[in-house]
């Protein structure tokens, strides 16, 4: 069976609780008809198979360096060729880190029939798409009202914000009518677009975008930023204790042209870790829709009494 499918997230909030909906539709790539001429087994239940969820993703903290993520959802399944339809539902909680380090998860998930098929004839055999006799009497295909629970567990790697790579395993735990295993699985993730971590100015209100630097603001020391997380929103500059700075403190991001001509300011950051001669700085707002780079400058605003 083939899938296709598209998720779209509904709502999201600033706390990082996010609703999606979800539409997934599975195709047979074979025939069964085909394959009983030809004394082989069914490949599957020969359905086409239409599903819509929804899915409340909920997080549970973990720091700077890595999230703990809850989610948990159920949809609807309608199939063809008067199989039973369902509800697919699924629990899981996931540990993901923010730039390179170990990904795990686990989950519970399982498909809850609605006893619709027509057992009467299932039984008796006159139903030809639900005799599982071409499958050799397994629950795998053309099973009648099937339910089942399962249990998957994942470990992989993250090797950067863009790829990581996991493996995983799925045991049966519960079920009607259904085939008991274990299934092993491997996989790659790729990311592209638009690098994460950064809010479209464009899409929040006067009172959420802001702009902390309204005015005439006057400025101390400059540094240089050194290195950027796009993804923590965090960079470090070249500037520490020796000049200054201390934790907590709030500096504001200029960019900085092919030119080297310094431009308006793009963000305001704090700091939450200072070295001798390095700070490490969080973002807090975007003033611009610009991604910070090395080489930006970097200028701590003076409060009213040190002006």
């Amino acid at each position: 069976d083939q899938t296709l499918g598209v998720t779209w997230k509904a709502l999201s909030t600033s706390s990082g609780m996010a609703l999606s909906l979800q539409a997934q539709i599975d195709l047979p790539a074979y025939s069964n008809s085909a394959n009983e001429k030809a004394g082989a087994p069914d490949l599957g239940d020969g359905s086409v198979d239409i599903t819509g969820g929804a899915f409340l993703q909920v997080p549970l903290g973990g720091g700077d360096n890595a999230s703990w993520t809850l989610t948990g959802g159920a949809g609807y399944t309608f199939r063809t060729n008067s199989f039973s339809q369902a509800v697919p539902w699924s629990v899981a909680i996931q540990y993901d880190p923010s730039q390179a380090g170990i990904r795990l998860g686990v989950a519970v998930l399982g498909m809850f029939s609605l006893q619709t098929d027509p057992t009467d004839l299932a039984l008796s055999g006159k139903a030809g798409n639900h005799t599982s006799l071409a499958a050799g009497g397994s629950f795998a295909v053309n099973a009648v009202n099937p339910s089942l629970t399962t249990l998957r567990g994942r470990l992989g790697y993250r090797f950067s914000d863009r790829f990581s790579f996991m493996g995983g395993a799925e045991i049966a735990m519960a079920g009607n009518n259904a085939p008991s295993g274990t299934t092993v699985e491997v996989a790659a993730q790729f990311s592209w677009g638009p690098r994460p971590g950064h809010a479209r100015t464009t899409d929040l209100t006067p009172d959420q975008y802001g702009h902390s630097n309204s005015g005439f603001v006057n400025y101390s020391f400059e540094g240089h930023v050194s290195r950027v997380n796009d993804r923590l929103n965090m960079f470090k500059v070249d500037k520490g204790h020796v000049q200054g700075v201390e934790v907590g403190q709030t500096l504001d991001v200029f960019a900085v042209g092919k030119d080297g001509i310094i431009g308006e300011a793009i963000a305001r950051a704090k700091v939450t870790s200072v070295k001798s001669d390095e700070s490490v700085l969080k973002v807090i707002e975007y003033y611009k829709e610009k991604w910070i780079e090395e080489g930006f400058i970097v200028k701590r605003p003076l409060s009213g009494d040190e002006k």
